[in-house]
């Protein structure tokens, strides 16, 4: 007689997106850059020791953004996020309405920048 095994779905689609998460991320582009592990809420995770580091590791392995200019990306996006963190909401709205592309051309041409 044959024993049935019950098996959650949810449960196995968990687990596979979680080891094709960790098959991604160790799957790092060469770069002068030290790969290190970092502890996050879903576990450890290798990247490229560029603060920030995990999101540095996207830009470069996603993005294809050479590890060159991701360091001043990473931290630009770091000090927007902080900012906005602390901003009323209706505020944030106002800005998260505006496509990124006009918010750089408006601060460019008010400090005498170069548009995109």
């Amino acid at each position: 007689m044959k024993k049935c095994v019950h098996i959650d779905l949810d449960v196995v689609k968990y687990e596979i997106n979680k080891l094709l998460r960790r098959v991604k991320m160790q799957k790092l582009k060469e770069t002068p850059f030290e790969i290190i592990k970092v502890s996050t809420r879903d576990g450890v995770k290798e990247c490229y020791d560029i603060r920030p580091r995990i999101f540095n590791t996207w830009l470069i392995n996603d993005f294809d953004i050479p590890d060159t200019r991701t360091k001043q990306l990473g931290e630009a996006i770091y000090s927007l996020h902080g900012a906005l963190c602390y901003m009323d909401e209706e505020y944030q709205e106002k800005i998260f309405n505006t496509p990124l592309k006009d918010l750089l051309n408006k601060f460019a041409s008010l400090e005498e920048l170069r548009t995109f």
